[in-house]
Formats: C-alpha cells, structure tokens, sequence
C-alpha cells in the first residue's frame, strides 16, 4: 500500500499478533471511528500519520474496511500450539489450577474495559507449569506472556476466552474460585492471628501478669504497713501508760519505806 509517495505494510487481521490485537482493543474505540479510524491504521502499520487530504484519507479508510466493524475472528480451537518447536496440548477444562494461578487469572480480568485486553497474560499464567513442567510461577508466566504475544491472535483468540469462560461456568466456576480465596484469605487470617498471639498477645499477658504481681505485693505491702501503724497507734499510749504507772508505784514504794 502507498501512502504519501511511501509504500508502507499493512497488516491484515489474519497476520495479527496477540499483542497488537490486544493494543488495538485497549487504544481503539471502534463506536468512535470517526475520530480514531487514524489511530487503528498507525497500529497496524507501525507508522504515525497526520493525515488532512481527503482523497488519502478516503484510500486509508479503504484499506481499514476489514477492521471498521471490529475485529472479529472465526470459532477456531485449536487442539495444540507449537511453542519454541514443543507441541503443547491445551486442556478442554480449565479446573486443575492452583490457588495462586485461580488469583492472577481472575487479577487478568480487572482493571479492563474488554476481557480480551488480559488474554495473553490468562494464557500464560494458564500454560506456565504445562509449558515448563514445574509448578505455578506467576515471574515466569509474565516472562512467557511475551512471547504468547508474539503470537497469531486468530489461533489463541477463541481459546483464551475460552479460559474466562470456564472461569465462570466450568472447569473453576466462580464460587469455587471464591472459596479457594476465602480459604488462602482465612489461612492468612489464622496465621496473623497466631503471629498477633506469639508477638502482642501472649507478651502483653506476661507484663500484665508481671504488672499484677508487682501491684499485689505493693497493696500488700501498704495494707501490712498501715495495720502495723494503726497497732503501733494504740500499743503506744498503752506502753506509756503502763510505764508512767509502773513508775508512780516505784516511787510510792519508796516513800512507804
């Protein structure tokens, strides 16, 4: 195609990597084409025209007529993909995830206006302990996500929503995917709860015990000194008064003699 005296490249849907599908999905209003019919054919040119000429604009549109309905793919699904020359078989049933991959497959899902911006990195988190026959690492699956990206959007379009799908009615339905993180929620809890006991909690009983004791023995303490100087209070006089009389009868004894 030549615009403005350049031949450029122009990408048809079939030559459409994840990525840019994905790019594309995000960046380009397709009930605004009016004002972004630009914007979708820099993306898939790789260019970044300004155009005002009627007459190119007309030609470019042209060339957009297969993207101007959206892009849309066949119900194609694939048994297996070749992956860095490995056959990689993908299950029918989306249902033998780890809590760890249940989380950041339903993390794929937020924080986007259309579930097909997320579908390269569901595929890798989905794909990560299949392709590298390890467990779930979700450092990994975004290193892989790359790659999956580079990948032909007609081949993994249908099986990665194909994933969101069973997410919500096969393979991990939507209420085991709840109860799988109110289990880790409710293990996380737990083990706060004995971390608060072992580092707050049970400290806190000793210095409060250690407090009562202390306390106790001062009240203690106060209640053996005060009942001491009341006694003192009334033995005292009394001593006085005893001596003050042994003292007079002393002294008449010494006068009778």
């Amino acid at each position: 195609m030549v615009v403005n005296n350049r031949k450029i490249k122009f990408i048809n849907k079939t030559e459409l990597s994840l990525g840019l599908y994905q790019t594309i999905t995000r960046q380009v209003d397709f009930d605004n084409l009016a004002d972004d019919w630009i914007k979708l054919f820099n993306l898939v040119t790789g260019e970044n025209f300004k155009v005002e000429n009627v007459e190119v604009q007309t030609k470019i549109l042209t060339a957009l007529s297969p993207y101007l309905n959206g892009i849309t793919f066949e119900n194609f699904m694939p048994e297996s993909i070749q992956f860095k020359g490995k056959e990689i078989k993908l299950p029918k049933q989306v249902g033998n995830v780890k809590i760890g991959q249940a989380i950041a497959l339903l993390q794929t899902t937020r924080g986007h206006k259309y579930v097909d911006e997320g579908i390269s990195k569901a595929i890798a988190i989905y794909l990560q302990p299949i392709i590298d026959n390890s467990k779930f690492s979700l450092a990994r699956a975004m290193e892989l996500e790359k790659e999956i990206a580079e990948m032909p959007a007609w081949m993994l379009h249908t099986w990665g929503n194909f994933i969101y799908g069973q997410l919500q009615k096969g393979g991990v339905p939507s209420s085991i995917l709840r109860r799988l993180i109110q289990n880790s929620q409710s293990k996380v809890r737990k083990t706060l709860r004995h971390t608060w006991q072992i580092v707050v909690a049970l400290p806190a009983m000793g210095i409060s015990r250690l407090l009562y004791v202390m306390l106790n023995f001062f009240r203690l303490t106060l209640i053996t000194f005060m009942s001491r100087a009341l006694s003192l209070q009334y033995v005292i006089p009394f001593l006085m008064k005893k001596m003050k009389a042994n003292t007079l009868n002393g002294t008449q004894n010494s006068i009778t003699n």
